[in-house]
């Protein structure tokens, strides 16, 4: 997608039907409204192309964020940002102005047929309050079945009838918009009541183990 201008005579000039799937496109600050325009030209030179996009966060329905963090705003057009460090982070709140066009153009992904997808029940449903229900239709995240197969051959670990295990997982453990850090740490100090394991990259709670509570990082 780096270039698009050159990836419309290399989609146009496949034999049989296509499917483009998106993911994540403000990950790499691209032009939402290029890559419309990408998309409507590609149809008009490839009726037999189908267009998939998975929402994997809410930045479809806001001006500009792609992580709620309990905001409220993108229900009244996103007048005032209460942060600006919400990724993806920027200097000057320009979310109200932005608002509108940027719900045009998915509008304009949704009258070119593009099928919405998301893996996250709350995330759907803030997508249909928007563009109609049904627009965006659940599919979960797969199972890989070979991993499975690998965990069926362990060893069972006997279950510790007094102290519970509790898992905290995130793709980053040290960004609140995916873990209540406070609530990690209150865990924590509950001491050898509890075992807790974290699964994820840059874990602020390594060597945070007040009260003598069992922390496992992973």
């Amino acid at each position: 997608m780096a270039n698009l201008n050159t990836s419309i005579g290399q989609v146009t000039r496949l034999d049989g039907p296509v499917v483009l799937h998106f993911h994540v496109m403000h990950s790499y600050w691209l032009n939402l409204a290029d890559v419309v325009n990408f998309c409507e030209r590609v149809k008009g030179h490839k009726n037999d192309v189908t267009f998939i996009w998975t929402l994997h966060d809410h930045w479809s329905v806001t001006g500009r964020c792609a992580f709620l963090d309990g905001c409220e705003g993108w229900k009244s057009g996103c007048q005032k940002c209460p942060t600006l460090n919400n990724y993806p982070p920027v200097k000057v709140d320009r979310a109200h102005q932005l608002v509108d066009e940027k719900r045009h153009l998915f509008r304009q992904m949704l009258a070119l047929g593009c099928r919405f997808i998301s893996p996250s029940q709350h995330v759907a449903d803030a997508f249909n309050s928007l563009y109609g229900a049904g627009r965006c239709q659940i599919i979960n995240n797969g199972i890989d079945v070979a991993t499975e197969a690998i965990l069926a051959e362990l060893t069972p670990i006997k279950a510790s009838a007094t102290r519970p295990k509790i898992a905290v997982v995130a793709h980053d453990l040290r960004y609140d918009g995916k873990t209540n850090q406070q609530l990690v740490r209150d865990i924590i100090a509950l001491g050898d009541k509890v075992e807790i394991h974290t699964f994820g990259k840059f874990s602020p709670f390594t060597g945070d183990k007040r009260g003598e509570s069992r922390l496992s990082d992973r």
